[in-house]
């Protein structure tokens, strides 16, 4: 599996290990939260930028956007916020203390945050979490190296 797969599979791992942050974790398929689920989380893999390496034959470091899209029925603000971005707090947590994850990765960032008001339909809140990914691949492949 080349690494930007394997930097995927590895955080939705760790977001479905129990307890899961909720029922519905998966990567993104662009098909839309089925009714009736209370939450989902949907993870894509955005795109990534090569850093030039220091040595010829060297593993390349990128640096890889990865959206973590939360969804939440009932998205009502009360005392403890909203839902959807609750969820986006509990992403951010999880993946920075997992240790396969941490193994994998040399930095992980928040870098932006955004409402998606395009799919909120039927009072379902939608908070997106884009985070900037440091990994690195071996030597002119895009297999997985360690940092």
């Amino acid at each position: 599996m080349n690494a930007f797969d394997q930097l995927i599979q590895t955080m939705l791992a760790a977001l479905q290990a129990a307890p899961a942050i909720c029922a519905d974790v998966a990567e993104d398929d662009g098909i839309e939260v089925a009714e009736g689920v209370p939450a989902a989380v949907r993870l894509s893999y955005i795109g990534g930028t090569a850093q030039d390496p220091e040595l010829f034959g060297a593993p390349r470091t990128w640096l890889s956007e990865i959206g973590i899209e939360c969804f939440a029925r009932d998205d009502q603000a009360g005392s403890q916020g909203r839902p959807s971005r609750a969820m986006a707090s509990q992403c951010l947590q999880r993946l920075a203390g997992d240790s396969a994850v941490q193994a994998m990765v040399m930095e992980l960032e928040p870098a932006a945050v955004s409402t998606a008001q395009q799919r909120l339909a039927t009072q379902t809140g939608a908070f997106r979490l884009l985070l900037r990914v440091k990994h690195q691949t071996a030597s002119y492949s895009f297999n997985p190296s360690s940092p």
